[in-house]
């Protein structure tokens, strides 16, 4: 089954942007290169274009917990089961990964494996085309534990 990553975020809206920001260090990746990256920017909708009912999804967005005792730029494996009211996708674009993964879940029902790799940000309703100091530190950190995930995800 093809690995498909899709990264989604707003680049234009501060820490949003850290999907399109980490899809940028990864895009060429020696270790990723059975896996096909996309980067979909604010239009979660057209994820549905790029999936067929047997690709093995993984979606990298920002991640808002309503804890707030988790840190900012913590890295979560999540199944598409686990999104939770304790968590949930930050959507300063059209639609939401919940809604979008909804309607791909209509269009693609055989659709067998979607995982989640959620960033915790900070705030998403800046109008900046930076992250923030904080993220941005921690960026290499984030960069190295998506690539932890998706090579186990990928079983390479």
């Amino acid at each position: 089954m093809p690995l498909k990553i899709v990264f989604v975020g707003n680049s234009f809206c501060g820490d949003d942007g850290i999907a399109p920001n980490i899809y940028k260090k990864l895009k060429d990746h020696p270790d990723l290169n059975n896996m096909e990256l996309i980067d979909i920017g604010t239009n979660s909708f057209d994820l549905i274009s790029h999936i067929d009912s047997n690709d093995q999804l993984v979606i990298v967005d920002a991640l808002h917990s309503i804890d707030k005792k988790d840190n900012i730029g913590k890295v979560t494996l999540l199944n598409e089961s686990e999104l939770s009211q304790n968590q949930s996708l930050v959507s300063p674009h059209d639609f939401g990964i919940e809604q979008t993964l909804s309607i791909l879940r209509a269009s693609e029902p055989d659709l067998k494996t979607v995982k989640i790799i959620g960033i915790n940000i900070g705030t998403a309703d800046s109008f900046s085309n930076t992250l923030s100091p904080s993220l941005r530190e921690k960026l290499p950190k984030i960069t190295v534990e998506v690539i932890k995930h998706l090579t186990q995800i990928s079983g390479k």
